[in-house]
């Protein structure tokens, strides 16, 4: 007997994998079903292309560079993904091109293929780190390529590299399925030292920020650094401009960048990440820490000013004192020169707070700088933060805060004279600032809740309200 497949049975884009005609013969009654078998698979085609160590990443909108078969050492495999999760090809990437190929992959078929430096057997569940296993040897996916005749896309993937990438096959070889990596940069902590916190003073972050680059080399002036985190205690600025969080500095100039830390801070930290040619940001951004080793002898808690009618009430108050003879406080038009407008005596020698008030009587049209000449018995002096009162026609700044004493939250009701950010920080006795928070506020009546105070001790505090030409303190007590 002849048993036969006949070939038009045989599915489109198929092909038989054993002879199309048996012979057997029958001798008994016996059923035989071994000489009835047949094969048929699907065409095969072949998916290849090239790692790349890419140093520039997509910044020129291609994959390139020099071909890497090997990562820190570890070899890196290729794997291909079935619509069913699990991997059904892999090969190992050249040690020395960088090139890999899957010469036997289904036509008309839906991959995925992925490169990680993890080993996983044919039949299991691909590794789910993916392109994310080189970042343990400071390495970064920058990019992943379609190739030729992927029917999943053209070009390169778009979002976020990571070594994973769609394979759709027709009926031609895939080509060119690229991946691209880059090693990332690192930034260097600094430690600065100042000897005295002098109020009103931005001092220069005079190490600069730097890093390193595998690829790019030695970091400085000139390129580009993104702010982290913000000191706490201090205020950060770049040319004359408050720094916001994860501000991007680009062309840096280290002349430009300066720290101005409030009158008690004695240590105060910030952090930043180096950008680069391939623009990837330090992972693991760097920390600066400027000290002061003295603040004034005479510890600050607050200077702040007020509009009251026609008149302005000045008010300041002392954390300690030694050796402080008296204050002199100073006005001036410009915030550069000031002239004496009052004489006020210290207590001289003090461990508990100290609160002083003055009235100026007469202060000008328009803005007002006001400042405190700090004055000790052995004729050594230091001056205090600024504080400008702006007098406009029609506007005050008027404030009331409620409850007082509070428990978990207060209410601040504000007039301000125009648009501006607020700041309001309390400070406890020790001089210490222990809640802050920022706001916008606007021009007229302006009604601000601030909660989550339930976490602060019941104590005293200073409610210093800061906007960019007023300070306010209002005593309160937390129940």
């Amino acid at each position: 007997y002849i048993t036969r497949l006949d070939p038009a049975t045989v599915p489109a884009y198929h092909h038989t994998t054993t002879v199309l005609q048996r012979s057997f013969t029958a001798t008994s009654m016996q059923t035989c079903l071994a000489p009835y078998d047949f094969g048929i698979a699907k065409n095969k085609i072949s998916i290849s292309g090239t790692l790349y160590h890419d140093a520039n990443g997509l910044t020129d909108g291609i994959i390139n560079g020099t071909a890497i078969g090997n990562i820190t050492g570890s070899a890196v495999y290729a794997y291909l993904v079935d619509s069913t999760g699990f991997v059904v090809r892999r090969t190992t990437l050249n040690g020395t091109t960088g090139a890999y190929t899957f010469p036997d992959a289904d036509v008309y078929t839906n991959y995925t293929l992925r490169l990680s430096t993890i080993s996983v057997n044919l039949g299991d569940p691909p590794p789910a780190d993916a392109g994310t296993s080189y970042v343990a040897g400071n390495w970064a996916p920058t990019g992943d390529a379609y190739g030729t005749g992927n029917a999943a896309g053209t070009g390169n993937k778009p979002g976020v590299p990571n070594c994973i990438i769609s394979v759709t096959t027709a009926l031609g070889n895939v080509t060119n399925v690229n991946f691209g990596i880059e090693r990332l940069p690192d930034s260097d902590d600094k430690t600065i030292v100042y000897t005295m916190n002098t109020p009103g003073v931005k001092y220069d972050i005079s190490t600069g920020l730097t890093g390193s680059d595998p690829e790019d080399g030695i970091y400085g002036s000139g390129k580009t650094y993104k702010i982290t985190k913000l000191p706490v205690g201090a205020e950060l600025y770049y040319n004359n401009i408050l720094v916001t969080l994860n501000q991007v500095i680009t062309n840096f100039n280290p002349v430009l960048l300066k720290i101005d830390p409030d009158d008690i801070t004695h240590v105060a930290t910030f952090m930043y990440a180096s950008l680069d040619a391939a623009g990837f940001y330090d992972p693991s951004p760097a920390t600066v820490t400027v000290s002061w080793q003295m603040t004034l002898p005479v510890k600050l808690i607050s200077f702040s000013g007020r509009l009251n009618g026609a008149r302005v009430d000045l008010n300041w108050v002392t954390a300690n004192e030694l050796n402080t003879k008296h204050f002199e406080v100073e006005r001036g038009s410009d915030g550069r020169n000031f002239s004496k407008i009052a004489t006020v005596a210290a207590k001289g020698n003090s461990s508990t707070p100290t609160s002083y008030d003055l009235v100026d009587p007469t202060p000008m049209k328009g803005v007002n700088y006001y400042r405190l000449k700090i004055i000790d018995f052995d004729g050594k002096f230091e001056y205090s933060q600024i504080v400008i009162i702006r007098i406009e026609d029609g506007i005050q700044l008027v404030t009331k805060v409620a409850p007082n004493p509070f428990t978990g939250k207060i209410d601040v009701y504000l007039t301000l004279t125009h648009n501006t950010m607020v700041d309001f920080r309390f400070i406890d006795i020790n001089g210490r600032m222990v809640f802050t928070k920022s706001v916008k506020g606007l021009k007229g009546f302006n009604w601000f809740t601030i909660n989550d105070l339930d976490k602060l001790p019941s104590a005293p505090y200073m409610l210093q309200i800061k906007t960019d030409d007023a300070t306010i303190v209002e005593k309160l007590i937390k129940q």
